[in-house]
């Protein structure tokens, strides 16, 4: 069949109409689906920001060296309770070398206070004599190298 109007075929016209609805649709669910997604990143009512910018260290709570026993109160009573897990701070590192393993996701508690000749034998193989020099002199280590020297390490 030939349209009237234009002399186009029937058929083309509803390939035609089913492309533009179909077209229309997928943009109304791309629309919905930014509309959602933009409201979760910014109001987060699920919690998930924290995850996703990988900053779990601002989630979890943080001991000081010394472990102070927590209070908690429960109707008229008192307990105390003992921190789960106390993170011992290593001091012999910087802050910036502390920073930029916590960076990577490592404890800067599990980094020995004195390495052994065969540790550091291991990092000049992996990171170079140079650079272990810097390292031990206090400068922070980039992330590839906290990442090469880490099983030297720990």
């Amino acid at each position: 069949m030939v349209c009237g109007c234009c002399g186009r075929s029937s058929i083309i016209m509803t390939i035609k109409a089913f492309l533009n609805y179909f077209f229309v649709t997928l943009g109304v669910i791309f629309f919905i689906l930014i509309l959602l997604l933009s409201y979760l990143w910014f109001f987060d009512p699920l919690e998930i920001r924290p995850l996703l910018q990988n900053r779990a260290s601002e989630v979890e709570v943080n001991f000081e060296t010394k472990a102070e026993a927590m209070e908690t109160t429960q109707g008229d009573q008192k307990e105390e309770v003992p921190p789960a897990e106390v993170k011992k701070k290593n001091t012999v590192l910087t802050p910036a070398q502390e920073d930029a393993l916590q960076l990577v996701g490592i404890d800067s508690g599990l980094i020995p206070e004195e390495i052994t000749q065969t540790e550091k034998d291991c990092l000049v193989r992996v990171i170079g004599q140079e650079r272990v020099n810097e390292i031990t002199a206090g400068t922070a280590p980039s992330v590839i190298e906290i990442l090469k020297g880490k099983d030297c390490i720990i």
